[in-house]
This record gives structure tokens, C-alpha cells and sequence, in this order.
């Protein structure tokens, strides 16, 4: 084998590992750093390095093969002048047949192998031209092929050896041709099958990498919303729920828009309200959110129902018995902390407003209560009987009569002790059982605190005048 030989058989694989471990090399670390060439993606950037190197291979492995091997220049380069040697061949051979008149037949036939062998191994050469890797061998074998037929213009019979020599060499050419040809069919089919199997993979890499991002921008969303709902959690509670934040007369319009109104004026204070406890406005303009009650026709799986929707279910209960003035309340339907920046969420109550008209419950002058105390029995006795007058007795007849608690304390009033002693010591200077009477003060209404004052004996002064007390 020639020096060159050797060469393309040792050095340029070498040579190709090299080139194709830098191109990985490069385009690996391209990749890792996230560089771009051209402001294309860095995995593209890293694609295009490697398609590069895979281009630059052939290239170098052609290149090397003209600078090593003339016969590759002349396959390449001198073609013409290759085949116009042929055609001066071809007149010395009709000259030599002319010349030998008796073995002009046997010349006439080695010339038409000869011409049959040169068109069968252009066929062949042009088969091949898709293989690259094949021209420099079917070069040789041409140069070969030509040195044959130049040597068979002395000799009719050594021609025609060399001739049936040429057919014998052509004939496994021709059979490698086809079988090179049917595997590159194959290879192609395979080629297209792999592409498109390649281009679905890409196309379902892609899908995969958008939902893995999505997936990983929820883990984020849910993570900071677990942070803050930890923080919120941990932070005191502001307001609790049921706790009221409003509670008034609302007049019902003869209009269901007008009762809307109405019930819209409610929420605005009880937004004020909300605002002292620290709940902040929401996109509406209010620190209150309303949350119930739940209209009639509205179904869980839409979410939570709109604000608008749920004052007219109300307002539409509210109006279905006719005008009149009713008792309602703005309560807290969701506990709200104190480093809660929301609207706090509210709810209208009672849900069957028409049941908790907005009547007088005591007349003024009423008597809400009345019991004999003997004054004898020492002041710590009397006191302790005033007492549960008018706590727990007077708390159960406001009670029983409908008037409703205060929203924050529970409680009907506040004990007056100032008008108990008062009590007391006009209880005990009459020395005996005496008539003790609790009185309304003032009319009161369902939602007001109960004021009383205690009347003692017949005809007795009264003390405590409009003072507020009871339990």
C-alpha cells in the first residue's frame, strides 16, 4: 500500500475523531454556559456546532484525499482529457486491426468488448457518483482498465485476455453497484422514517418542556400562596366570624331596585366599619367582600357567586312581603387576620330577613317587671335580689319580648350600679316588703339598648332616670 495510503487509512479517522470530539466538546460547553451564536437559543447554538462539524468531515476527507492522490485529481479534474486518451486509443486499435488483416476478426470483437466494458463502466461510475466514499477505487479500476487496453494494441489475443479479464473485474463491480444502490434506497427509507420519528419526538420534547414549565411557574404560585397562608395563619385574628359589623333598620322600597339601594348603603357602612378593623378595599372600592347568602338558583361548582347577585336574591326576599321596615345585619363570614390585606368577607343575615321585623318592643313608661322586696332583709340581701332584677330577670323578659342583643357584648345594657344603691336605700327605709318595678325608660326598638329606671313603693320618686341598665 502507498504512503498515501496508509495515510488515508491511519491518519484521517484520527484526524475525523478529533474534529467530531471538539465539535461535541464545543458545542457541549456552549450548551452547559447557555452561550448563542447569532442570537439563536443556546440549544440550537449547540445543534449548529455539531451540524457544522458533521459538514466539515467529508469536506476535510475529500480535500485530503485531492492533496494526497493524483489519481483523485485526474478522477476529478481530468475526466476530459481522461476519456479523450480513450478516443486516441480506440483510432491505434483500429489502425493495429487494420494493419493485422488476420486476426481482424478477432481485433473486431476484443473492440467491441472493449467499447461494451468502457460503456458498462461509465454506467458504473455514474451509479456510484451518490457514493463519494467509492470514486477513488472506480478511478483506479478505470486507470487500470485503460493501461489494458493500451498494452492489447500489440498483441489481438493478449487484448481480448485482457478484455474477458476486464469483464471478469466489471461483472462484481456492477453486482456492488446494485447492492450499494439497494442499500441506499434502504438507508433513505430508513432516513425519512428516523426524521419523522425524530421531528415527533422533538415536537412531544417541546410539549413536555412547556408543561414542565408551567408546572414548575404552579409549584412556585402554590409555594409563595402556602408561605402566605402560613404567615397569614400565624398573624392574630382581627375579626372572627359571626362577628356583626352593622346592624340596622332597612326600609323596604315599593321598587326592588330601591331596596337594592338601600341594602348597598348597609355595605358601604359596614365598609367603614371594616376599615377600622384593618380589612382593606378591594377592586370595588370596599373593605367587605359578600360571600352569603348563597342565591337560590346558584350552584357550587361555578365558584363564588357575584356580590351584585347576592343582594338581589336578598332583595327579592325582603320585598316578597310587601313594604315595611325590617332588622338586618352586616356579620363577618370569613375570619380575617390582622396581616390579611383583603376585603373581609361578609354576609347578610338573618337569611329570612321578614322574620326579624323592625318593631317597638317596650312603650315608654312600660312595666317590664315588678316583684315585692322586703327592706329588712339587711342591704347585702336587697342588693343581691336588685341585682338579678335587673340582670337576669330583666334579661330574660327582653329576651322573650324579641329585642336583640348588642352585636360585640351579647348583652341588653349595662348595669347601672349608681341607680341599684339608689334603689337599695329606698327599698330599705321603708323597713318591710315594698313593690319594686322595672320601667322602660324610653321606647325602645328591637335594635336599641334597653334603658330602664327602678321604681320603688307606690307613687315612689324614680331614680336612675333614663339611665342605661338591664342584663
Amino acid at each position: 500500500m502507498s504512503t498515501f495510503g496508509w495515510f488515508a487509512v491511519v491518519i484521517l479517522p484520527v484526524l475525523g475523531g478529533l474534529i467530531a470530539w471538539a465539535g461535541d466538546v464545543i458545542g457541549y460547553r456552549l450548551g452547559k454556559s447557555r452561550r448563542s451564536l447569532f442570537g439563536l437559543r443556546p440549544r440550537t447554538t449547540a445543534r449548529l456546532i455539531g451540524i457544522v462539524v458533521g459538514v466539515a468531515l467529508p469536506l476535510i476527507g475529500v480535500g485530503v484525499a485531492l492533496l494526497g492522490s493524483s489519481e483523485a485529481r485526474d478522477a476529478l479534474f481530468h475526466l476530459d482529457e481522461l476519456r479523450q486518451r480513450q478516443a486516441d486509443l480506440t483510432a491505434q486499435n483500429q489502425e493495429l486491426e487494420a494493419r493485422q488483416a488476420r486476426t481482424l476478426r478477432q481485433a473486431e470483437e476484443s473492440e467491441q468488448r472493449a467499447r461494451d466494458l468502457r460503456a458498462d463502466l461509465y454506467t458504473t461510475r455514474h451509479s456510484l457518483s451518490e457514493t463519494r466514499f467509492r470514486v477513488v477505487a472506480a478511478s483506479r479500476e478505470l486507470g487500470r482498465a485503460q493501461q489494458e487496453v493500451r498494452r492489447a494494441s500489440g498483441n489481438a489475443e493478449r487484448l481480448r485476455a485482457i478484455a474477458e479479464r476486464l469483464q471478469r473485474a466489471l461483472t462484481p463491480l456492477q453486482k456492488k453497484a446494485a447492492d450499494l444502490q439497494r442499500h441506499l434506497d434502504d438507508l433513505q427509507v430508513q432516513l425519512q422514517d428516523k426524521t419523522a420519528a425524530l421531528v415527533e419526538k422533538a415536537n412531544e420534547l417541546t410539549t413536555r418542556e412547556a408543561e414542565l414549565h408551567r408546572k414548575e411557574a404552579d409549584i412556585e404560585t402554590l409555594k409563595r400562596n402556602f408561605l402566605e397562608a402560613v404567615e397569614l395563619i400565624n398573624s392574630p385574628v382581627q375579626l372572627e366570624t359571626g362577628h356583626e359589623l352593622v346592624r340596622t333598620p332597612l326600609e323596604v322600597g315599593r321598587t326592588l331596585e330601591d331596596t337594592e339601594d338601600r341594602l348597598l348603603k348597609v355595605l358601604l357602612t359596614a365598609s367603614r366599619v371594616g376599615e377600622k378593623w384593618g380589612a382593606e378595599p378591594g377592586p370595588n372600592g370596599l373593605a367587605v367582600r359578600l360571600l352569603r347568602p348563597l342565591p337560590p338558583d346558584f350552584a357550587s361548582e361555578q365558584g363564588l357567586p357575584r356580590e351584585a347577585d347576592i343582594v338581589r336574591a336578598f332583595a327579592r326576599q325582603l320585598q316578597a312581603g310587601g313594604t315595611g321596615t325590617f332588622v338586618i345585619g352586616v356579620r363577618v363570614a370569613r375570619r380575617m387576620y390582622e396581616a390579611e390585606r383583603a376585603p373581609v368577607g361578609v354576609e347578610l343575615w338573618p337569611p329570612r330577613p321578614r322574620s326579624v321585623p323592625y318593631v317597638r318592643v317596650f312603650f315608654e313608661n312600660q312595666v317590664i317587671y315588678q316583684t315585692e322586696i322586703d327592706g329588712s332583709d339587711g342591704r347585702e340581701a336587697v342588693f343581691t335580689q336588685l341585682y338579678n332584677l335587673v340582670t337576669k330577670i330583666v334579661r330574660r323578659e327582653a329576651k322573650e319580648s324579641g329585642l336583640l342583643p348588642n352585636p360585640e357584648t351579647g348583652e341588653y345594657g349595662a348595669a347601672n350600679f349608681g341607680q341599684l344603691f339608689e334603689a337599695m336605700d329606698a327599698i330599705a327605709a321603708h323597713k318591710g316588703p315594698v313593690l319594686v318595678q322595672v320601667v322602660a325608660a324610653a321606647d325602645t326598638y328591637i335594635t336599641d339598648p334597653l334603658l330602664i329606671r327602678i321604681e320603688v313603693g307606690k307613687g315612689a320618686k324614680t331614680t336612675g332616670d333614663k339611665e342605661r341598665s338591664g342584663g
